[in-house]
């Protein structure tokens, strides 16, 4: 048997790397693809950010301006067309006497001027200007008219920005004609609808017939009442009443686009929504919704009339309560009563006001507007409102107001559709549902959700009244090309009752 080699003489395995060149096939034209004329995904970063204020729950704003009101107040809101006139619901007082006498309350009328003031000075970098900004700087009372019951609630006509209403605590409407930047402001009507004194708590006009509002009362029953116009002022007349609720009706509203739709909560903690004739002498109930386990305190509608996402959102009912949880209904769906898609807990003892925050220009706009305070009313073209930043005011009772927005919801990612050949804002409309919310590249709504900002703690008592005006203001830190650049946000006043005190603050979006 032959003897084995050694391992180490065996030959050594030689290998060589195969030819890299490609395939050649003579005759054969090459491959050619290009991609399909379709629209595609806009396969961007997705923009997350986080619904932010220059101001925030930890770092609340400082307030700009103190007022003392000379009697405790009910409510407040901005002029619809001025938005530097302030209107200020009172409850009845004594005065301070303490003996429950000659007991009076008033509607007050403040002017708050869009004034101009400097920052700081820039004397040591000439040639820069002194940087401003727009502040309130004084508050004058223009106008008092007395009531010797409280004022329970009050609104603007969203039909004649110039008609405004008042209901007292006895079951008297006061009609104001409200010319917007003059001081001539009239009381042009006192009406008794109700044959025996009631109270009203609640008044809402109707979204779609300008002849119709609506009152809620202490006894439950909501009243629709017809008014007109005439050479003696505005004349009334109650065209029903049926009763909504087992103990008070402390809110009322209509629905959005929708005079045939009204909505109302009270002490029952029940929202109920009414099916209205269209003569108004009918109604039934559409459906009711029982999971509140406090008296609601107040209903707002959304999107607000006034606001940037008025015809681009969902169509939502906000509720407060007295357990100071505000709750999101989905009026969109068919489901009936509609479902709850957020509870949101403001406070611990309670929420008194949801005053929605008017809408302000695009950023892109704001070089064609005047600086300060900002209505739309102002100008006679059409200036497109910002869709993506709309919320509202909560008065709590708890001593503190909240800026509560409505955001896309800061977990989902959108991404958007995208056609070389068409526009952005035109495929922008193209892409929205029946509610008019914007949708991606796979049919999906944009998602929304409600946040809790910010929050303002001057007051040492409850606050029963805060409302905003939309602001134009003037960077007065950042400079470029040596000018100073705009920011959008909101004037904010708040008042309480126990110190009688009015405060105002400006927060920012930009």
């Amino acid at each position: 048997m032959p003897a084995k080699e050694p391992r180490f003489n065996l030959p050594t395995l030689e290998m060589t790397p195969p030819s890299m060149n490609p395939w050649s096939i003579e005759g054969v034209p090459p491959l050619r693809m290009s991609p399909p004329a379709m629209a595609l995904p806009d396969f961007q970063p997705p923009d997350f950010k986080l619904p932010s204020l220059s101001a925030s729950k930890y770092f609340p704003p400082p307030g700009l301006y103190d007022e003392w009101l000379p009697l405790p107040p009910s409510l407040m809101t901005w002029g619809v067309a001025d938005p530097t006139l302030l209107v200020v619901g009172t409850y009845a007082s004594d005065g301070g006497n303490g003996d429950g006498e000659n007991l009076k309350a008033a509607v007050l009328f403040y002017r708050v001027p869009n004034t101009e003031g400097e920052v700081r000075g820039d004397a040591a970098f000439a040639p820069d200007p002194t940087r401003r900004k727009f502040v309130p700087k004084e508050v004058k009372l223009i106008k008092s008219i007395e009531s010797p019951f409280a004022i329970s609630d009050l609104c603007f006509s969203p039909h004649d920005p110039k008609l405004m209403v008042a209901v007292t605590a006895s079951g008297s409407l006061f009609f104001f004609k409200v010319p917007p930047y003059t001081d001539s402001i009239k009381r042009i009507s006192i009406q008794n609808p109700f044959p025996e004194p009631e109270a009203i708590l609640s008044v809402a006009f109707s979204t779609t017939d300008p002849s119709i509002i609506a009152c809620s009362l202490q006894s439950g029953v909501i009243a629709i009442i017809g008014y007109s116009k005439s050479t003696r002022g505005v004349i009334c007349e109650v065209k029903q009443r049926f009763q909504a609720h087992q103990g008070a009706a402390r809110a009322v509203k209509f629905a959005v686009k929708n005079g045939q739709r009204l909505y109302s909560g009270g002490d029952d903690c029940v929202i109920r929504a009414w099916s209205l004739s269209s003569r108004y002498s009918m109604t039934s109930l559409a459906w009711q919704e029982t999971s509140h386990e406090d008296p609601i305190t107040v209903i707002q509608t959304w999107p607000y009339y006034r606001g940037g996402d008025r015809d681009h959102k969902r169509k939502l009912l906000l509720t407060g309560s007295f357990d100071g949880k505000m709750r999101v209904y989905d009026l969109s769906e068919r489901q009936r009563p509609p479902p709850l898609i957020q509870e949101l807990e403001l406070c611990k003892e309670g929420i008194s006001r949801l005053e929605p925050l008017p809408g302000f220009p695009v950023f892109e706009e704001c070089e064609h507007v005047n600086d300060g305070v900002f209505v739309p009313d102002d100008y006679n073209w059409n200036i497109r409102l910002d869709e993506n930043h709309s919320g509202v005011v909560a008065s709590c009772l708890d001593g503190q107001s909240r800026v509560v927005l409505h955001r896309q919801k800061f977990s989902s990612i959108f991404i958007t559709l995208k056609d070389p050949d068409v526009p952005a804002e035109e495929m922008s409309q193209r892409m929205r549902s029946e509610n008019g919310v914007e949708k991606d590249w796979y049919f999906r709504e944009k998602e929304f959700e409600w946040y809790n900002v910010a929050e303002f703690k001057e007051h040492e008592g409850k606050v029963t009244a805060g409302c905003g005006v939309a602001l134009i203001d003037l960077d007065s830190l950042y400079k470029v090309d040596g000018r100073q650049q705009k920011r959008r946000g909101w004037r904010i006043a708040s008042a309480s009752y126990e110190d009688r005190k009015m405060c105002m603050y400006q927060v920012y979006v930009d």
